[in-house]
């Protein structure tokens, strides 16, 4: 007895390829999923600040052990959903949810519209979970982030400090 799929097959790139006028192949653009997730992973860290600041480290270890199992390709699928989400969320509240891509499996366009009925504390949970998964997937992002926030600011005195060599000179 021979199955029939009960829906269609999640895209692959290969189902995007069509032959183009001479016959031949196009190539698939390819994503660089590293850049892409540094942006996800800024916006959503500026999103999270201050929830990432008073949640307990480990209060949601089963649900960010599971984005663990994700391959490179659904966790971005994810990220990327998330990250749209939180686009939608600050720039447009009128726009109900995400809109429909026709590239889109229907599933993942589901998941995108059903993203919008989460309430904003669930939405902050789902983030930081790919927040931490995105750390742990791309270590370096984290490390970008320290040397970043722990910029020049203390190189060199403020003009009124007690430090300033110039204001003593000055106030002989």
């Amino acid at each position: 007895m021979e199955r029939t799929p009960s829906r269609a097959p999640s895209p692959t790139p290969d189902s995007y390829r069509s032959k183009d006028a001479r016959g031949s192949v196009p190539a698939v653009p390819t994503i660089d999923y590293k850049q892409v997730s540094k942006i996800h992973f800024l916006e959503l860290g500026t999103y999270l600040a201050n929830h990432l600041a008073t949640a307990t480290p480990n209060h949601r270890n089963k649900s960010r052990q599971k984005l663990t199992r994700l391959t490179i390709q659904q966790f971005h699928e994810l990220s990327t959903d998330v990250y749209d989400e939180l686009v939608r969320r600050k720039n447009s509240k009128e726009v109900p949810f995400l809109p429909v891509k026709e590239e889109f499996h229907p599933k993942r366009n589901e998941a995108r519209q059903k993203m919008a009925t989460l309430p904003a504390s669930r939405f902050e949970d789902l983030s930081s979970d790919v927040y931490y998964d995105l750390s742990r997937r791309y270590p370096e992002f984290k490390e970008d982030t320290r040397a970043s926030t722990s910029s020049n600011y203390d190189d060199y005195p403020a003009p009124d400090s007690p430090s300033n060599g110039a204001q003593r000179n000055n106030s002989r």
